[in-house]
């Protein structure tokens, strides 16, 4: 089965910057998704193209909003819509996750800076120079 992965790389690669979602295009090769990512995970092409595909789908949603004849049609699209930004945030988190940064400069002091990228908080501490204290040994 995991052969199938590799001999279908291209069409499956294809299908998803499309914007098909992984369980279809198993199904079309009569496999199962986890075959295919657990043997293309690592690919770099197969991950570009996913999110070539939630760009597609999120483009798509976005344009039947835009299109939509009526109101009911408005609120059918925003709702489809609202899915794929969804799942386009949970798949990539860095690309379409929620966001935080909180900055806290002290009084002559360092500048730390918290950023939260998909529930991943990065500290930053930008320290200067400071000189030593009396009594403080200078290490360098």
């Amino acid at each position: 089965m995991a052969a199938l992965a590799i001999v279908h790389r291209e069409e499956i690669i294809e299908k998803l910057s499309q914007g098909k979602f992984l369980k279809n295009v198993a199904a079309e090769l009569n496999t199962t998704p986890s075959v295919i990512s657990d043997v293309l995970h690592s690919d770099p092409v197969y991950k570009k193209a996913r999110k070539i595909g939630a760009e597609v789908r999120l483009s798509e949603q976005y344009q039947a909003i835009e299109s939509a004849p009526d109101m009911l049609s408005v609120a059918r699209a925003r709702e489809g819509f609202r899915a794929a930004a969804w799942f386009a945030e949970r798949e990539f988190p860095e690309t379409w996750g929620q966001k935080q940064e909180i900055t806290h400069n002290l009084p002559n002091g360092p500048l730390f800076s918290i950023n939260v990228v998909a529930n991943t908080p990065m500290v930053q501490c930008d320290t200067p120079e400071l000189p030593a204290i009396n009594g403080e040994s200078e290490r360098k």
